[in-house]
């Protein structure tokens, strides 16, 4: 089975949710399913020297740089099903149609078809990310995907690891309530990681914030990380608060849909509610309420881990009937 990703960015160079999410998905599809997954990027990263090429592959997955009509129909024609999400959604569908390619579309937030005029005649299959995002009107094809985390690639951290991770500090991830935090609590290290996307909020100049760059995993923020917080004013999963989980990290959450699908987090808690978020921090000071935080999101995660799996097994069989090969 071949399967082609039409994709604006993708890791290592581009990190962000939905960019982890699609290439978790298709990694899984290479080493357990024996698929022969190309991932077709539109914009090379900024920061590549000249000369360099992206990675030839990435967990199995074959990844190159394709901009022109002509490369990319090739693809397209070799290629069983075509997969794609978000910016590349438009041109994917016009090329999908020219060469006869099944389309499937990742669905990531509640505003991305009808942003990029998608009908279910131009969709072959919906993957929706979350089943709280599933519109149960949509008359085509679809199934539910949770954005995988696989826990074997984090390790446990509990004890002297001392910082409030905050990643991505934009407005609409809750940046103001985390400075309002950091105010609050002097003695405290934050550590601040830059997001893929978006302009960052200004990180104000408080002597007890570390900023971090981007980077491809969070393993190495991670290492660092007691709690994390996702304040959070929208968020169709989250992905940062699995992804501790699975080194055993408590986070604290906006009861945003996604989050609260996750449920992986210790409180939710309004992005607003800044006290909240205060006594939130001071109770995972109790090392016996961290203990139990910490199982929690641990069993939490590894239950997402099997459901993803299983999920995608749904989605290979799709794939197959898809492209006849069922």
């Amino acid at each position: 089975m071949k399967v082609l990703a039409h994709v604006h960015g993708y890791p290592p160079s581009h990190n962000a949710g939905a960019e982890w999410a699609l290439h978790s998905i298709l990694a899984d599809l290479v080493d357990r399913h024996g698929y022969d997954v190309t991932v077709a990027v539109v914009r090379p990263p900024r920061d590549q020297p000249r000369g360099r090429r992206m990675p030839a592959t990435i967990d199995g997955v074959n990844v190159v740089v394709e901009r022109s009509w002509r490369g990319l129909s090739a693809l397209y024609n070799d290629a069983d099903i075509a997969v794609t999400h978000l910016d590349c959604t438009g041109r994917a569908m016009a090329l999908a149609a020219r060469t006869g390619t099944p389309l499937a579309h990742y669905v990531h937030n509640d505003a991305q078809l009808a942003f990029h005029g998608v009908t279910a005649a131009a969709a072959d299959l919906v993957i929706w990310n979350s089943a709280w995002l599933a519109d149960l009107d949509w008359s085509g094809r679809t199934c539910i995907v949770y954005p995988p985390v696989w826990p074997e690639w984090y390790q446990p951290r509990r004890g002297a690891h001392d910082a409030v991770l905050f990643v991505n500090p934009l407005p609409a991830k809750g940046a103001t309530t985390v400075w309002r935090l950091a105010e609050r609590f002097p003695d405290r290290r934050f550590v601040v990681v830059a997001g893929g996307y978006g302009a960052p909020d200004t990180i104000p100049p408080l002597p007890n914030i570390t900023a971090r760059p981007n980077r491809p995993r969070l393993t190495e923020a991670l290492a660092e990380a007691r709690v994390v917080v996702m304040p959070s004013h929208y968020e169709s999963w989250g992905r940062v608060a699995v992804e501790a989980a699975c080194a055993g990290i408590p986070s604290i959450a906006s009861p945003t849909p996604g989050l609260r699908e996750a449920g992986v987090s210790f409180r939710y808690i309004d992005h607003r509610d800044v006290d909240g978020w205060a006594d939130a921090l001071v109770a995972l000071d109790d090392p016996d309420t961290y203990c139990a935080a910490s199982d929690d999101a641990t069993g939490r995660a590894l239950l997402l881990a099997a459901a993803s799996r299983a999920q995608i097994d749904d989605l290979a069989a799709a794939f197959d009937d898809l492209a006849g090969h069922a």
